[in-house]
């Protein structure tokens, strides 16, 4: 624990994750805003993030592997979940979001079919990141892994019951009508019959792209980040790579 390169994983996993919770609270944001403006205050969060990220992701990649636990099944839950995952992601980046930031102006009204995704959780996005931090959490099971991924899951975590309070207390917002249609729970709503799932051919086309995203993430994974995505002893012959984590 006294390695410099944990240390200062630790130091900017904390900053990113405070940071990011400390400016969200509705009273901090709004004495900032009205203190810089709205544009200085965006620009100034965006350097912030960057930063800070840029700094997690150098010593992250600088840190020495500390186990913490080995469980081989669990170095599957990636391979999993990813797809999951980044159809979340797309999805919430491809239809109308109303927990975005910004989502008011893409409320749904009461009578339109709820967007897939939204219908399987009012928080697609946050849940596609905390799929992603939770699985490689599990399956790395290192010191690092713990600071980086868990880090991640909390901010995710804490995000939704974040947007949830702020989006409730917003009287230009109807919380209640959302509320009672979608759930933050990956398909409560739907299971508890206060939404139907429907896809269309919009849909197919998001499941394509999170398809073809996950594909190239599973060959390009060693080049890029230098690991395997698949278990030691399961990689595919061309890689000539194998898992290190």
């Amino acid at each position: 624990m006294d390695d410099p390169h944990i240390l200062l994983l630790l130091a900017a996993v904390a900053a990113f994750v405070g940071l990011h919770l400390v400016l969200a609270l509705p009273a901090i944001r709004a004495r900032l805003v009205a203190r810089l403006g709205t544009g200085p205050f965006r620009g100034l969060y965006a350097l912030q993030s960057t930063v800070t990220l840029v700094l997690t992701a150098l010593a992250y990649r600088d840190a020495p592997y500390v186990p913490l636990w080995t469980v081989p099944a669990l170095a599957w839950l990636p391979v999993v979940l990813m797809p999951v995952a980044l159809w979340l992601v797309v999805g919430a980046l491809s239809t109308r979001n109303p927990t975005a930031i910004g989502g008011a102006a893409a409320a749904i009204p009461a009578g339109d079919a709820l967007p897939l995704t939204t219908a399987v959780t009012r928080h697609p996005m946050l849940w596609g990141v905390t799929l992603w931090a939770l699985g490689h959490l599990a399956a790395n099971g290192d010191l690092a892994s713990l600071f980086l991924f868990g880090g991640m899951a909390v901010l995710s975590l804490a995000g939704m019951a974040g947007i949830d309070a702020k989006k409730r207390a917003d009287p230009a917002f109807d919380f209640a009508a959302l509320a009672e249609r979608t759930s933050l729970l990956p398909l409560a709503a739907t299971l508890a019959g206060r939404n139907r799932l429907r896809a269309g051919w919009a849909d197919a086309l998001r499941l394509a792209v999170a398809v073809l995203l996950y594909v190239g993430i599973l060959h390009g994974h060693a080049s890029v980040f230098g690991v395997s995505p698949y278990p030691p002893g399961h990689d595919l012959p061309a890689s000539g790579v194998t898992s290190s984590q």
